[in-house]
């Protein structure tokens, strides 16, 4: 299993192949390695899920560059009947108590266009909030590039975004959490990952499953 220290990202050794699955290029997403908390140190699993390979056509956005709105922080999100932890720490004391894995989502909230289509055909589908409240703890992992977020929270992301390897959005990553008795430090066991799922119409939420539960049930 692949062990992820808090301690300082002197090295990331995580060699993932490429999946065909298809993302959101997250060439404009910044790497804070100066303030990098966690270090990948060895992998389960690679990617199962592959996405279908169609033209996505982009939501209309509302530009909030210039909002009077205060930055999302560290916490949790209320969305469709399920808390999303936007904080490691509080993830990983969630995770720890209840016994089940975290589901990182890395995401551009409001720009990414394969992010809306998972959302819109997986994430608030019944079955898969059902199969979330069983068996997850799930974490929003965010690149919005028109809402702001605190600087803290960036810099959590940006350092989970360079540990896991993320280049594309939707990725989704599971993992588990424990704090060293050795450092005191917050280690991360990744477990694998996997993206939008190849499948008809109407059986994306069965197929994002099917590919999730194969890693996270070994």
């Amino acid at each position: 299993m692949k062990k992820l220290s808090s301690i300082s990202l002197i090295s990331v050794v995580v060699v993932v192949s490429i999946s065909a699955f298809s993302f959101c290029s997250n060439s404009s997403a910044s790497v804070n390695t100066t303030a990098s908390e966690v270090a990948v140190k060895a992998i389960k699993k690679k990617g199962l899920a592959q996405a279908i390979p169609e033209v996505i056509k982009t939501k209309k956005l509302v530009d909030t560059t210039n909002s009077t709105k205060e930055p999302l922080t560290k916490g949790t999100i209320e969305k469709d009947g399920l808390t999303w932890y936007t904080d490691l720490q509080l993830a990983h004391k969630k995770s720890t108590e209840t016994g089940k894995p975290v589901l990182g989502f890395f995401t551009g909230s409001d720009w990414c266009g394969w992010c809306f289509k998972l959302h819109d055909n997986v994430l608030v589908k019944d079955e898969f909030l059902e199969w979330a409240e069983e068996n997850v703890v799930l974490m929003e992992i965010d690149f919005p590039r028109r809402t702001a977020l605190d600087p803290e929270l960036k810099a959590q992301n940006d350092n989970l975004q360079k540990v896991f390897n993320v280049s594309g959005f939707p990725t989704v990553w599971y993992f588990t959490t424990e704090v060293s008795s050795e450092t005191g430090k917050l280690n991360l066991t990744a477990l694998g990952k996997t993206g939008y799922p190849r499948a008809p119409a109407g059986q994306e939420a069965t197929a994002f499953i099917a590919a999730s539960d194969a890693i996270i049930m070994n």
